[in-house]
């Protein structure tokens, strides 16, 4: 189900970040945050659904992700290209690593808590 889900919001994202801006609701003042919270999100049901993959390799698939993003954006005559939206997408998946890697394991279905990789 993870997988799914994880597989279903990726399309869904990259759709939400080339759409035209006003298409959008204008909430400019949020953005990084946005960008913070989707990464995160994205972080979560990474490592849910591909749990046995280290956690640094999950974060740079979603950094690869965020720069296609940003690459698509390039070209895209409505929308803008930003090195600080993926400073802010590397913030909310990092942010998820640190506090998985504090809580020992933040989400794990059917797992025992402990070590985290």
């Amino acid at each position: 189900m993870a997988r799914l889900t994880l597989w279903l919001a990726l399309p869904s994202i990259l759709v939400l970040a080339t759409r035209r801006p006003a298409d959008l609701p204008s909430i400019e003042v949020w953005d990084k945050l946005l960008h913070g919270g989707a990464f995160f999100t994205l972080a979560v049901l990474a490592d849910a659904a591909y749990s046995a993959t280290p956690r640094r390799r999950q974060w740079l698939w979603l950094m690869g992700f965020g720069l296609l993003i940003e690459s698509v954006q390039w070209f895209l005559p409505y929308r803008e290209s930003a090195l600080d939206d993926v400073l802010a997408n590397a913030l909310g998946a990092g942010a998820y690593g640190l506090l998985a890697f504090a809580a020992g394991r933040l989400w794990r279905p059917g797992a025992a808590p402990g070590p985290t990789r």
